[in-house]
């Protein structure tokens, strides 16, 4: 939120409480109960507003990002096995789903880091265990005249335990990911209504509340007064205030150089050479 917002909110506090506090001098004003009863309305919605965008993050972002080392430090290992299954079975396309590393599983944001381990924890749980038949000498990479036996990632130390423990971290990052979105996505629409109210409350005031306030100038000079006060306490031009005038700030002129470059005497050194002509007053011209 802006610093202008913040001072416009407390600007509209401050009048909601002498409005308040001197409710009986214009409570017979029909008009100006429906504008005002509108307007606290709209700032009690602002203060909700508030709070959902002062809430913090910080939580949410710690748990997110824990969850997330969680994740890499549990998929890494499958990583790396899945890397060397992939160069004895001479399958290419695996062995770039294993190539990652630490490093660059640090760089992935939410959503590729939740595709890439979800592909890893798919593939694993399909080559956990070998499969008789061609099927399984295909997927494992067997080349044709070679008859050994296809291969499985139990044979390279994955347990089901591994990968249940991947598929739990995987789970808590997603929900941890989740949860820091939609409280983003509530912040950015609860700052939308507020911008819309603030900037409907002010309208009020400027439109309605300050115009009718002439009423009080004489009549009802203490909760005229206290109006204005609440009004000025953060600068605002307003309808029911004249706007303070600034003098002017008259810049000196700059002094200029009177005859900064001295003349050049053709006279031969050793003589006097005449001094400039005094400079004029200012404002003066030179005869």
């Amino acid at each position: 939120m802006t610093e202008k917002q913040e001072k416009r909110i407390r600007t509209q506090q401050a009048v909601m409480k002498v409005m308040e506090d001197h409710h009986a001098s214009w409570q017979s004003v029909p008009e100006m109960k429906e504008a005002f009863d509108r307007f606290v309305r709209n700032l009690k919605k602002i203060g909700d507003h508030h709070g959902v965008i002062e809430t913090g993050l910080e939580s949410l972002k710690k748990s997110r990002a824990g969850s997330k080392n969680e994740l890499i430090e549990t998929v890494f290992p499958v990583t790396s096995v899945i890397g060397v299954f992939a160069d004895d079975a001479a399958d290419r396309k695996l062995g770039k789903l294993g190539e990652m590393k630490y490093s660059e599983l640090e760089k992935l944001k939410a959503g590729p880091l939740k595709r890439y381990c979800t592909r890893i924890l798919n593939r694993s749980r399909a080559l956990l265990e070998p499969e008789p038949g061609e099927k399984a000498g295909k997927r494992a990479g067997k080349k044709k005249g070679k008859g050994k036996p296809p291969r499985a990632l139990a044979d390279y130390g994955v347990t089901v335990k591994h990968l249940d423990r991947l598929q739990q971290a995987l789970e808590r990052f997603a929900r941890d990911d989740e949860a820091l979105g939609q409280a983003r996505k509530a912040r950015k629409k609860s700052q939308k209504k507020l911008d819309r109210l603030v900037k409907e409350n002010n309208l009020l005031l400027k439109n309605k509340l300050d115009r009718l306030m002439h009423l009080f100038r004489d009549s009802g000079k203490p909760f005229y007064s206290a109006y204005i006060r609440s009004r000025t306490a953060h600068p605002e031009k307003t309808s029911a205030q004249k706007p303070v005038q600034k003098k002017p700030v008259q810049k000196k002129p700059l002094q200029e150089k009177a005859e900064t470059a001295k003349p050049v005497s053709s006279k031969p050194q050793g003589e006097e050479v005449p001094s400039p002509p005094e400079k004029a007053k200012e404002g003066t011209p030179e005869n």
